[in-house]
């Protein structure tokens, strides 16, 4: 009966420590606010400085690609427009989500449509949330842009047309 009771104490200790951890990053805002001076590019920056980044051709932008980095935290990047030179790190290339720098260091949509300078996920292509479908009748579903009920994509997977 003691052995149980050991037991169950360790376990509630567990959930009660993971409870907190969890809590504690929730509340992480992505901003770390020992940073007190400008950084250079590609270190994790400050926002809240007047210059948090020390090349005035970078700026702090919020990286959210968290199937890349696992977290939300802000960094100084440039901001390369799809279609222009980069410099092999995808974060470079514009603020867009689906932008890569690919083979030729060309800032370019991979999997994705070019619309007017940013990148819109076609139909099968990663998501996290709803919004990142572009195509219209479109949603997120287990991680990939997929046609409504009632409508099926188009061959080149840029529509969601009526069944």
């Amino acid at each position: 009966m003691k052995m149980a009771s050991k037991i169950l104490s360790k376990l509630f200790l567990i959930i009660l420590a993971n409870t907190f951890i969890i809590f504690v990053d929730s509340t992480n805002d992505g901003i770390d606010h020992d940073i007190k001076t400008c950084v250079n590019h590609t270190m994790e920056c400050n926002p809240e400085l007047q210059e948090p980044c020390c090349d005035s051709r970078t700026k702090c932008k919020l990286i959210n690609h968290m199937w890349k980095t696992n977290s939300l935290r802000y960094f100084c990047y440039k901001t390369i427009k799809i279609g222009e030179a980069c410099d092999f790190d995808d974060f470079d290339c514009s603020d867009d989500n689906f932008a890569r720098c690919d083979v030729s260091r060309t800032c370019k949509c991979d999997n994705y449509s070019e619309n007017d300078s940013d990148c819109s996920p076609t139909i099968s292509a990663y998501c996290k949330i709803d919004q990142h479908c572009k195509v219209e009748n479109s949603f997120c579903r287990d991680g990939f842009c997929r046609c409504k009920p009632g409508y099926k994509q188009n061959q080149s997977s840029t529509k969601c047309l009526p069944n």
